[in-house]
């Protein structure tokens, strides 16, 4: 089975964003919230890198809608 690597980001009242990734199964599924701009772009960088820098970065919260 190959690996579901997703990524979604959306504009909160504040200005900030929340960035939410998605790394294989729908359990594998997080939330970052409160970054900027230059944080969604680092992250998406990294990922296209096959990097996770930005992960040990920041607190990734895991989404349990499928649990």
């Amino acid at each position: 089975m190959s690996r579901i690597s997703r990524r979604r980001t959306a504009r909160n009242d504040n200005g900030t964003l929340t960035l939410e990734y998605r790394d294989g199964s729908p359990q594998q599924h997080y939330q970052v919230q409160g970054v900027d701009l230059g944080d969604v772009v680092e992250a998406l960088s990294q990922w296209a890198e096959n990097r996770r820098h930005f992960i040990a970065k920041h607190t990734c919260e895991r989404l349990t809608l499928w649990d």
